[in-house]
């Protein structure tokens, strides 16, 4: 944040025009922990989650709700549940656990002036919001333009 701050300062970043991007990386578990889970045990980490989020929301009454996607929820890593099993495409073999990281980048001179990091399967479109709220209230600057991949489309 201070160097972000500092980086304002110095007049390389101002504020106006953004781009986003989202990376999957892969979790700090082994591809070997993952394993099928039953209908019972899926319906049971649901309502942990559910329960979880409801949990996270009433201390932040800003936290939008989970926007979880439909991704290989029948694979469950038996060290880190909180990593969904996600593949990156058809050519990129099977599905594992990943987490994702979301960049917001001022367009002067490539500053990162906002990251968050998720769950792999949390979608692009779903981090928007808290990044430009961040990104606003760092440069007090409001955005102009932003750009980013289809991930970051919405109807």
């Amino acid at each position: 944040m201070r160097t972000v701050q500092q980086c304002f300062e110095a007049g390389l970043v101002d504020g106006t025009k953004v781009h986003l991007n989202g990376s999957l990386v892969v979790a700090d578990t082994s591809r070997d922990s993952v394993v099928k889970a039953d209908a019972a045990t899926i319906a049971y980490i649901a309502r942990i989650r559910a329960a979880h989020g409801a949990q996270e929301r009433k201390l932040d009454e800003t936290k939008p709700p989970s926007a979880r996607c439909e991704t290989s929820l029948k694979l469950v890593s038996t060290t880190d549940p909180d990593a969904p099993c996600v593949s990156r495409g058809p050519s990129s073999g099977p599905a594992r656990p990943r987490d994702k990281h979301h960049r917001m980048v001022d367009d002067r001179c490539g500053v990162i002036t906002e990251v968050a990091t998720t769950a792999g399967d949390v979608t692009e479109g779903a981090r928007v919001a808290p990044l430009v709220t961040q990104h606003e209230a760092n440069a007090r600057e409001e955005i102009a333009a932003m750009v980013g991949s289809r991930g970051y489309g919405t109807v």
